[in-house]
């Protein structure tokens, strides 16, 4: 049998920022590059980058603000389409001071505030599993093991960055969104776990923004689909990636 893939970790350094991620290894294959969302880390991609590192040179980096790297005081990306357009609107119809008034009022919070400590790593454990009960124990354990920092008195705290619960208002350039998805010209899978709290990119008209998209939906499965539903969320990426399977290709993939 075949050695079990192993990732090695590396940092760099960009615009003053350190950055994390992990390389697991196949440098002449394919590469794919697997970019997780917010409020998570790039070990949340281990079991997939073992299924996918024999046929591609993956590589799983940690976000801003997010795993082992840099904070910024900035601000982060935003994850997967951004804001539905429901939300959108809902914002539109507020009057600008409002909006300012709520992230000024929002940040001097976060600011006062002590981030959440759990006295034990079971207890971290117990809070990933109420977040999302399709987890294993097994895959809470290494999400939360590789979620955390120990603190000076033994207790656990999350590694992401709590400010970026506010994103600031000239930030939210999510309207813009649909003009950079217009530009993508190579085939794109969108995936969708029908228990998600996203909408449908289908039924909302994000995806007719795509020159070419396809949507795949999960069900049984929330926005952790790459969890929830492990073997059909790899059977489908091979079988999109798998035309794209030459020495030049570059993939990414974001749940």
């Amino acid at each position: 049998m075949p050695p079990v893939p192993t990732p090695t970790s590396h940092f760099f350094t960009s615009l003053r920022t350190r950055l994390h991620y992990l390389d697991w290894g196949n440098s002449s294959a394919p590469l794919l590059i697997l970019v997780h969302g917010g409020f998570d880390h790039a070990r949340s991609w281990d079991w997939t980058a073992r299924a996918l590192a024999q046929d591609y040179h993956v590589i799983t980096p940690d976000l801003r603000g997010h795993g082992d790297s840099a904070w910024s005081p900035t601000g982060v990306a935003i994850e997967g389409l951004g804001r539905s357009p429901d939300s959108l609107r809902q914002q539109a119809d507020r009057a600008a001071p409002d909006i300012w008034r709520d992230w000024i009022d929002g940040r001097r919070t976060r600011a006062r505030r002590t981030p959440r400590s759990y006295p034990t790593i079971e207890a971290a454990v117990g809070r990933m599993r109420e977040r999302n009960e399709a987890l294993s124990l097994e895959q809470a354990m290494h999400l939360t093991q590789h979620g955390v920092n120990r603190n000076e008195d033994g207790s656990y705290s999350w590694k992401f960055d709590p400010y970026m619960k506010g994103i600031a208002p000239e930030a939210a350039s999510d309207a813009e969104l649909p003009e950079f998805w217009k530009r993508i010209a190579c085939p794109t899978l969108l995936c969708l776990g029908r228990n998600s709290w996203a909408s449908n990119p289908a039924k909302d008209g994000r995806m007719a923004h795509f020159r070419d998209a396809h949507l795949v939906e999960f069900d049984d499965a929330g926005h952790w689909l790459h969890h929830d539903q492990f073997d059909r969320f790899v059977a489908e990426l091979r079988a999109f990636l798998q035309p794209a399977a030459a020495p030049s290709a570059v993939a990414g993939v974001r749940p």
